[in-house]
């Protein structure tokens, strides 16, 4: 190899191992970060692997919320309780890992994170939400309805526990008080689709085929591929042509 080859071989080396350097020393930062799923699995890899400085309970939790918005529910769940073995008492993993039964319809365990969350803080209000919700979708309204109520004491601009709350009280046929939560989860955010949509139902079910209407109109213009609105449309037409 002549000096120039040899000048040219190290100087790419040089550049390979200060982009490893680089990569490695961003790794934190990268599996901090939730906007781009596989750079948050990439850094949170590197420091699980210990080829990185941080906090492996940290990494194993947020690799975890990664694949679960990924809809990879099996190795969230393996992470998070990866995560709660080098931490018994970390709450943001046991409430994420709730979660994820949630997304799988495993309700009884999503309870019993959720439970577990409020023990150690009893003022996380995202776990009173969840479990509201998974309450719900069991049909334990009235076991439902409290949770959401406490998530909202703990956090009153919380949409996601006035939507929830609408949830029980639609499915429980209150529909007037049902129509007063998603209204307030719709102020908090106006651009809220599935709220438009559910206060569609409840609307539609008080015999208000109109509003039911304008609510299913402004969920699709919000989200076009909502087929869940499309559908409604069709059902009050049909009840106002009667």
């Amino acid at each position: 190899m002549g000096s120039r080859s040899v000048r040219v071989f190290f100087a790419a080396l040089g550049l390979m191992l200060a982009c490893c350097g680089a990569a490695l020393a961003g790794a934190a930062d990268d599996c901090d970060q939730h906007q781009d799923l596989e750079l948050t699995i990439r850094g949170c890899t590197l420091i699980i692997g210990g080829r990185a400085k941080g906090n492996k309970e940290t990494a194993y939790s947020h690799r975890g919320f990664a694949y679960e918005h990924k809809g990879d529910y099996g190795r969230a769940i393996a992470d998070y309780s990866r995560a709660i073995a080098l931490d018994p008492k970390y709450v943001d993993a046991y409430n994420n890992r709730g979660n994820t039964y949630y997304d799988k319809g495993d309700y009884g365990r999503a309870i019993a994170d959720y439970n577990r969350a409020i023990e150690l803080d009893p003022k996380y209000a995202y776990a009173y939400d969840g479990r509201c919700w998974a309450h719900n979708n069991r049909g334990e309204y009235d076991l439902a309805v409290p949770d959401c109520e406490k998530a909202l004491i703990l956090d009153p601009k919380n949409k996601y526990a006035y939507y929830n709350r609408g949830n029980a009280y639609n499915d429980k046929g209150d529909y007037g008080q049902a129509v007063a939560d998603y209204t307030r989860a719709i102020g908090l955010d106006p651009n809220y689709a599935w709220a438009y949509k559910n206060r569609g139902n409840a609307y539609n079910k008080k015999g208000e085929h109109g509003r039911a209407i304008a609510d299913y109109t402004r969920a699709i213009e919000l989200d076009p591929d909502f087929a869940l609105a499309y559908n409604g449309t069709a059902g009050p037409a049909l009840a106002c042509a009667c």
